[in-house]
């Protein structure tokens, strides 16, 4: 899933356009332009994926804020890039991170 518009610098569909991702996955837009996903701004289609996904991988801090507690099986690639999420996992800042969340529960993996 990408940006269904231009926010940061989040993937939007004609980045996977044009970098071939197009090519070997489905894509398919959010349907908005807000850092991370929030489940009720997503389009019918995005919601519907995320929703039937039996995993998700999610990149940027910003999802891990939006998704986290969600209870759905989650994988979280990010940067801690603020003191707040690098005294949260106690880590420095801009280390990188992969967590799986899965049925409300967070594990350092």
């Amino acid at each position: 899933m990408v940006k269904g518009e231009e926010v940061l610098n989040d993937a939007t569909m004609e980045d996977a356009e044009e970098t071939g991702v197009c090519g070997v996955a489905r894509v398919i837009p959010n349907g908005n332009g807000v850092a991370g996903t929030v489940e009720e701004m997503l389009s019918e289609e995005g919601l519907e994926a995320l929703e039937q996904a039996d995993i998700i991988l999610a990149k940027g801090q910003a999802n891990f804020e939006t998704l986290s507690g969600c209870g759905r099986n989650i994988y979280y690639s990010f940067l801690c890039k603020c003191d707040w999420f690098s005294g949260r996992f106690g880590v420095e800042r801009n280390t990188g991170m992969f967590i799986r969340e899965k049925e409300g529960r967070k594990e350092k993996c």
